[in-house]
């Protein structure tokens, strides 16, 4: 006799965060930022996974960050926990101030630009009921390009995942 095989179905999901961002992980006197993320999981039965984001990170500090990425997620379900790790690439922004308005110098300038961007993100979900899930924290790396300049962005985050399917 033949069985049909065990097929796990796929997962899809939104999630919404807080971030909180430093947006130059090597300048001293850039101030956190903070604001929010957004985005899509598509994971597949096994390990492999899709995810898409974008963040809006405008309060708090006196320059800004913004992205839109995707890419690649692995994600392991223990108990009721999924620790992920995903890789994305996409376009960022930010602005800055050449000479801070708060030191009273001559002529202060804000620079903003867009750039390709990657970011390596990993955190841990805490499954809460069949469709919530409490994401417990995200911490992320990233590498913004701006034509005159390279920020090294780094995050983190918790907030709520909701699966649609």
């Amino acid at each position: 006799q033949a069985m049909p095989v065990l097929r796990l179905p796929m997962r899809i999901s939104t999630f919404a965060t807080f971030t909180d961002a430093k947006p130059s992980f090597g300048y001293y006197g850039d101030r956190a930022v903070w604001g929010f993320t957004t985005g899509g999981i598509v994971q597949l039965p096994r390990f492999a996974g899709l995810e898409v984001r974008g963040s809006m990170l405008r309060y708090g500090g006196i320059s800004h960050q913004e992205s839109a990425l995707v890419g690649p997620r692995v994600a392991v379900h223990i108990f009721h926990t999924t620790p992920y790790l995903s890789f994305l690439v996409g376009e960022g922004n930010a602005s800055w101030w050449t000479n801070p308005p708060e030191k009273n110098e001559p002529k202060p300038r804000r620079t903003e630009a867009y750039g390709f961007q990657w970011t390596i993100a990993s955190g841990i979900d805490i499954h809460l009921h069949n469709h919530l899930t409490l994401r417990l924290g995200e911490l992320s790396y990233s590498k913004l390009y701006e034509p005159n300049k390279t920020l090294v962005p780094l995050t983190a985050s918790t907030g709520l995942v909701f699966r649609i399917r």
